[in-house]
């Protein structure tokens, strides 16, 4: 019956969405199409090598439009901090030896937005 067949077709196409969904999370990216689809939508950082690695994987992986945008992030800001003598947080000087603190916080950055189609 031709309705299995696409029941098939569909249930195969969010399989292999699925795991590209898997693969772009582990290294740092972000699916923003809809499963089942049949064009993948990512955001990456503009140093990922993500786009390089799912071409060599043979996705075609092209800029999408627009090919740029911005993302809020949990740890975009980082500051790096020392304790004073007294207890308090002060930014690290260039050059200091005393311990070194992280502190996150939120923060927008830029994202490059790309696609490629799955079958």
């Amino acid at each position: 019956m031709p309705w299995r067949k696409s029941r098939d077709i569909l249930a195969e196409r969010k399989e292999r969405f699925a795991e590209i969904v898997a693969h772009v999370s582990a290294h740092g990216g972000w699916v923003t199409s809809i499963p089942g689809g049949t064009t993948v939508t990512f955001e990456v950082l503009p140093d990922s090598a993500l786009p390089a690695q799912l071409i060599a994987m043979g996705h075609d992986v092209v800029p999408d439009d627009p090919e740029e945008g911005q993302r809020i992030l949990a740890s975009a800001i980082v500051e790096r901090m020392t304790l004073t003598s007294s207890g308090a947080f002060e930014p690290m000087t260039e050059g200091s030896t005393k311990t070194v603190h992280l502190r996150t916080h939120a923060g927008i950055v830029r994202v490059r937005r790309y696609r490629f189609a799955i079958s």
